[in-house]
């Protein structure tokens, strides 16, 4: 896929959340070290972006779904901190297809993001709610960071969505962390209605000999057959996650456990 993307970015706080800028794992800009928050008040921001995608192969050339054609991505969200202890955090995402194969006005698709409450104490915090998570760092896939699903429909470098956990954060000195996520029941990753059209026909096929002479080979299509099987939903599919992170002069490791 090819992307064209135009950003911008709105924000009724004074402060800019610089830290954002060199946040490329998609998680929140929110302090991990110690245990306090950033100043009390309330913020609102609003992150905007247009995505122009163009499939591989000329069967895709449909305009339909959120990978392919002209997509506009709005992100809300509501920051309310209280006396730099009591965090509330609230986010929705609003996508809207410009151009479809039938050229009639679509209804923009609503999807909430992070939406948690967090309590911060000088020596440790507690959340629950939606949220994302990011242990490790890659430049691409990162095999390390696996606790939330991600959104494949735009494609194979998929966002990740959030997942409803509890999360219980230890900061006993300013060199060490401990980590600690339940999340009551595992998500499955999202495709999309139309996630067949991503793959293309060429894979589904096969040539058949007609004549041998002259030698004169014919594809054949193929039915598109591709499922995936879901995770299921009930508490036995809990996902525990634990992880030590260190912090020392020159060099910062961590030590991680997935159940």
């Amino acid at each position: 896929f090819c992307f064209l993307i135009l950003g911008g970015f709105l924000t009724a706080s004074e402060d800019e959340d610089y830290l954002s800028l060199f946040n490329e794992d998609n998680e929140s800009t929110e302090e991990e070290v110690s245990g306090e928050s950033s100043s009390s008040g309330i913020s609102l921001m609003g992150e905007h972006k247009a995505t122009w995608g163009g499939p591989l192969s000329p069967d895709n050339l449909t305009y339909q779904g959120p990978a392919h054609g002209v997509f506009l991505e709005n992100k809300l969200s509501l920051d309310i901190n209280i006396n730099n202890s009591l965090r509330l955090y609230s986010s929705y995402n609003i996508g809207q297809s410009v151009i479809t194969s039938e050229l009639v006005p679509v209804e923009p698709d609503i999807t909430p993001g992070e939406n948690y409450l967090k309590w911060n104490h000088d020596f440790f915090s507690m959340s629950l709610g939606y949220q994302l998570f990011s242990w490790g760092s890659a430049d691409l896939q990162n095999p390390t960071d696996v606790l939330n699903p991600r959104d494949y429909q735009k494609g194979l470098l998929a966002e990740k969505l959030p997942i409803f956990a509890m999360a219980l954060n230890l900061y006993p000195t300013d060199s060490f962390v401990w980590e600690n996520i339940f999340i009551p029941m595992e998500e499955d990753e999202a495709y999309g209605s139309d996630m067949l059209t991503m793959f293309p026909r060429e894979l589904f096929q096969k040539n058949m000999i007609t004549s041998p002479s002259p030698l004169v080979i014919d594809p054949v299509p193929q039915t598109r057959d591709v499922t995936i099987a879901g995770i299921p939903r009930e508490p036995g599919s809990f996902v525990f996650g634990s992880r030590l992170r260190f912090y020392f002069p020159g060099i910062d490791f961590s030590l991680s456990y997935v159940y």
